[in-house]
């Protein structure tokens, strides 16, 4: 909600042109938010530190059909009201002292790791 525009002209090139090779969603209301993403019976889950999950369990346990992978803004993250939307959290593992990464980087490691399951 808000945000990026996934095809301004610095996300396309960044992108090399696959934003219009996915799925691409934007949400205007959160209660959009699971109908939108949960479509063949995705699993929506939210990318955060708290996580409950690694992204290798999330890969291991996720449905057939996918799942649609929510981040939130560098500075503050997934807001409360985003958590309530989605089906769980998972994070990507660390090496203790490392606080965070940067959002693109953090999205690109956790797409990666849940398309190869």
């Amino acid at each position: 909600i808000g945000g990026a525009d996934p095809f301004g002209p610095k996300a396309v090139r960044a992108s090399a042109g696959t934003c219009y090779r996915v799925g691409v969603h934007r949400i205007d209301e959160l209660d959009e938010l699971g109908q939108a993403l949960r479509g063949e019976g995705r699993s929506v889950l939210g990318l955060a530190a708290d996580g409950d999950r690694s992204l290798v369990e999330a890969a291991e346990q996720a449905p057939v059909a996918g799942i649609a992978l929510v981040v939130g803004s560098e500075p503050h993250g997934l807001g409360d009201e985003v958590r309530r939307h989605i089906d769980g959290l998972v994070r990507i593992p660390m090496v203790e002292g490392v606080e965070s990464l940067n959002v693109a980087a953090a999205g690109a490691i956790a797409l990666h790791a849940l398309m190869h399951r």
